[in-house]
């Protein structure tokens, strides 16, 4: 038994060194051939630095090292360039928007119809009922003699009040008939531009 353990051990070692000697060579191998590579890259890239970038009674190691003051000086641009378009290019592009030249979208040109329709007559309309309401207050206060006093007050009281009266009175359809004359001039525009977002065929009828 003791001939038969030793005799296992025996080719126990001679495997593991066997192993051991596969493996450094495999190893060292790696390593020549990466030292080959990259002494073959190496060669390459100063054969092209000579050819190309040095200058006259320049080195190539002198070459290398402004080629690579080059390369910090671009790469500080490039970060300065980023840190600043990420704080301030919104900023940036509104201002440029504002010279350039508007166009106007089909959804916006939309928005702008339907806005002058439903806007339409709201200055005048305002205007007739605030004029309306100071004529229709004075009349007011000359009716009941809070301003002046005769008959001849009271009845300009009344009469104005009666004009403010009426022109409170048509303030709003001032408003609406405005809007029927916006309504019935852009219909037509605000269909074909509704028909055209949506993709449906303008009705004639």
């Amino acid at each position: 038994m003791s001939k038969l353990k030793e005799t296992n051990e025996k080719i126990a070692e001679t495997v593991v060194e066997g192993y051991k000697k596969i493996e450094t060579g495999v190893v060292e191998g790696y390593k020549k051939i990466e030292k080959g590579t990259v002494d073959g890259f190496n060669k390459v890239s100063d054969k092209i630095i000579e050819k190309v970038f040095t200058k006259e009674n320049e080195t190539v190691d002198e070459a290398k090292k402004d080629l690579q003051e080059i390369n910090n000086h671009m790469q500080q641009e490039i970060t300065f360039n980023c840190n600043y378009s990420a704080k301030e290019n919104k900023e940036i592009l509104e201002i440029r928007k504002k010279y350039l030249p508007q166009t106007e979208s089909k959804l916006e040109e939309l928005r702008r119809l339907d806005k002058q329709v439903q806007e339409a007559g709201v200055v005048e309309a305002i205007v007739v009922g605030i004029l309306s309401s100071l004529i229709f207050g004075t009349g007011l206060c000359l009716a009941m003699q809070v301003i002046g006093s005769g008959i001849m007050m009271i009845v300009l009281g009344v009469l104005l009040g009666v004009v403010g009266a009426l022109g409170m009175i048509i303030a709003y359809p001032i408003h609406r008939r405005a809007v029927s004359r916006a309504k019935a001039k852009n219909t037509q525009r605000i269909l074909e531009l509704s028909a055209e977002l949506t993709g449906e065929k303008t009705s004639t009828n």
